[in-house]
């Protein structure tokens, strides 16, 4: 299974020493054409602790019934490439302004 272009997923992280760990909020940033053909993609991970001063790269979403988030989540630190086998749900989607925004993000990092 893979996701598409702007979904909200949830991320299992599993401990160094091989037990289940946390399940994180995460944004599909890869293009859906790369997702139908690999068993992984890219992701933007997001974290439940908001900062009082955002750095240039993170980015809030807050919480709709859209992206079915569980609570407020901030985006743009942390960019991986994950299987698709360690995604636990599908959650909602983010509104392409968000997809947008985070996307400037990660872009701004890398340079391009």
């Amino acid at each position: 299974m893979s996701f598409s272009q702007g979904d909200v997923v949830w991320l299992r992280i599993d401990k160094l020493e091989g037990g289940i760990g946390q399940r994180h909020p995460a944004v599909v940033l890869s293009a859906d054409t790369f997702n139908d053909s690999h068993d992984w993609g890219y992701i933007v991970r997001g974290s439940h602790m908001i900062p009082a001063i955002l750095l240039p790269e993170e980015y809030i979403i807050h919480r709709d019934g859209e992206n079915r988030l569980d609570q407020d989540t901030v985006f743009g630190s942390i960019l991986q490439s994950a299987k698709w086998s360690r995604m636990t749900t599908l959650g909602g989607k983010v509104p392409p302004v968000h997809l947008r925004e985070l996307m400037a993000r990660v872009t701004m990092v890398l340079g391009l």
